[in-house]
């Protein structure tokens, strides 16, 4: 679903509180460097998007939402695909429930380089070498490019490359 700026852990939590749904921000673990020490940040993967898990059919929890949801401050609106509730297609969430699977936390990849080709050997970048677009050595993150909402994003991930090109 889609929600306002700076509202996704506030829906987050009404959703988890209130119901037998389970919400998720998934948010990404950034290495930062202060003051010459590497330091752990999470920050949002997708903002605005709150991700949802229900065992509803689409018609029932597209009901639930407009009764219990229209209203709370923060949410938009509920993302479809073709009038189909998930939004997302089957190889679209095949990626994004790679991400969920530490409760919505992507926590670094590791990974090396062999023959200038990146290879993940941990982490939730495992299988997706394909999708990596950029390596960033200085700041230790990739970018890789997801077809989401039907839409290509660009989303940077840490992931510490053990070796370096020549």
């Amino acid at each position: 679903m889609l929600v306002q700026n700076n509202s996704e852990q506030r829906v987050k939590e009404y959703i988890n509180s209130r119901t037998f749904h389970e919400a998720i921000v998934p948010v990404k673990v950034m290495l930062q460097k202060r003051k010459s020490m590497m330091t752990k940040k999470e920050i949002i993967l997708f903002p605005r998007y709150v991700f949802v898990r229900s065992d509803l059919d689409s018609q029932s929890f597209k009901v639930y939402t407009e009764r219990y949801l229209a209203g709370l401050s923060g949410f938009t609106r509920l993302m479809t695909y073709e009038d189909h509730i998930p939004a997302l297609k089957k190889d679209e969430l095949n990626i994004v429930n790679s991400f969920f699977s530490n409760k919505g936390i992507v926590e670094p990849s590791k990974g090396f380089i062999k023959n200038e080709r990146i290879n993940i050997v941990q982490g939730p970048l495992l299988g997706l070498e394909s999708k990596i677009k950029q390596v960033n050595f200085i700041k230790k993150e990739v970018t890789i490019t997801l077809m989401l909402f039907n839409e290509l994003k660009e989303v940077k991930l840490t992931c510490e490359i053990l070796t370096m090109p020549i």
